[in-house]
């Protein structure tokens, strides 16, 4: 009978397994974290290349790289050394260690001990809606009074002199 000649091959043909993509599907599986981690790193840096109107060639000639090596970078799929991802980070300037928020963090908190320095500026900084009423917070951040004062930045003649 021809029906069952024709399952039977359709059995057959069916039942054979790829051991490539056998193994591709176990890669997937053993190594989802890290892949989704690529994905998305590789979506900031094309998202920040954008912002800065860059190719990829352009991104290859800052790294010193050959473009295909962009390419598998932007593929997704990339296990990062930390010397690309610091390389990467540095010229695009994107977060993508830990390290990037720690040391922007350094540099703000610099920022803020210089303007601490003066009593210079004066902002009001709104509480939460049940309160009604705003808190004033000094330059050196450290005084609070609950006085209602106009929220512009009021900036003193010595700070004028030093900016």
């Amino acid at each position: 009978m021809k029906t069952s000649e024709n399952k039977k091959k359709f059995l057959e043909l069916v039942d054979r397994h790829d051991p490539s993509t056998m193994a591709e599907v176990k890669f997937r599986i053993d190594n989802r974290d890290m892949l989704r981690e690529s994905q998305d790193m590789a979506l900031k840096i094309l998202t920040r290349l954008d912002e800065l109107g860059w190719g990829q060639v352009d991104l290859a000639k800052e790294m010193e790289v050959a473009p295909q090596q962009i390419t598998k970078i932007l593929s997704g799929k990339t296990n990062f050394e930390i010397q690309t991802l610091l390389r990467l980070q540095n010229i695009l300037d994107i977060p993508l260690l830990a390290s990037y928020y720690e040391k922007r963090q350094k540099e703000h908190l610099q920022l803020l001990a210089s303007y601490s320095k003066h009593s210079a500026y004066n902002v009001a900084i709104p509480k939460p809606k049940r309160a009604g009423r705003k808190v004033f917070v000094s330059a050196s951040f450290r005084e609070l009074s609950s006085q209602r004062r106009s929220s512009k930045i009021e900036y003193s003649e010595e700070l004028m002199e030093t900016i």
